[in-house]
């Protein structure tokens, strides 16, 4: 414990230089559920050194990709407003080709200004050779298994149209849901168009593109 101690002091450094001190922003008293709220420095430095503690390999990272906060909803039995938070950091290692990151969820008790977090997620991005856009990849699917989800769904992807737009689709992220995944398929620029739910059959062999049953979901109205 005193060691991991130590490195989390030591990467206390590193959090000063991604976050410099500046003026943090005050939450105004009206922000209403499924607003976005903004994440002031000390925020993102408060975050950051809980992630630190439990994954030091993140003082590997250059910094933070992507950072979001809004206004979730209301915590019960206490009534008192909840805010949740979503940090993604920017790769901390690369092998094969394919990069790990780290990704977080948070939230706090309004108006505590006391970040909670939960389990660190990883985070991969996978260059394919028939695309620009690395595929954002979260669960625990092996390389070979991404590969041959992507292919078969695209496959379903490419059934689905018939004005030849699917030449184009790119996939954008694959991630893990109803014991199974979804690839979400969309612009080269990693906007969503088409959404995919994907089951293995049973003793199925996740690195066999047809050993996936894929369905296209329908659009959220």
């Amino acid at each position: 414990m005193a060691r991991l101690s130590s490195r989390v002091l030591i990467a206390l450094a590193y959090s000063a230089c991604l976050f410099p001190l500046a003026a943090d922003a005050s939450d105004p008293p009206d922000y209403k559920i499924g607003d976005e709220i903004p994440l002031a420095d000390s925020d993102l430095r408060a975050i950051t050194l809980q992630v630190l503690e439990s994954n030091p390999l993140v003082a590997s990272s250059p910094g933070v990709k992507f950072a979001e906060a809004w206004r979730d909803g209301v915590s019960m039995p206490s009534g008192r407003l909840i805010d949740s938070a979503m940090i993604i950091y920017l790769p901390h290692v690369e092998s094969g080709g394919i990069k790990q990151a780290f990704q977080v969820h948070c939230a706090r008790e309004v108006p505590s200004e006391v970040w909670s977090c939960g389990d660190v997620e990883i985070r991969r991005y996978v260059q394919l050779d028939s695309q620009d856009f690395e595929v954002r990849v979260k669960g625990s699917l092996r390389n070979e298994e991404v590969l041959a989800l992507i292919q078969a769904t695209r496959a379903t992807v490419q059934a689905s149209t018939t004005d030849g737009s699917a030449v184009s689709y790119t996939a954008i992220i694959v991630f893990p849901r109803n014991d199974g995944y979804v690839v979400s398929w969309g612009s080269p620029e990693g906007r969503g168009g088409l959404t995919v739910e994907a089951h293995l059959r049973a003793d199925g062999n996740g690195a066999t593109p047809e050993d996936w049953l894929t369905s296209i979901l329908p659009r959220q109205q």
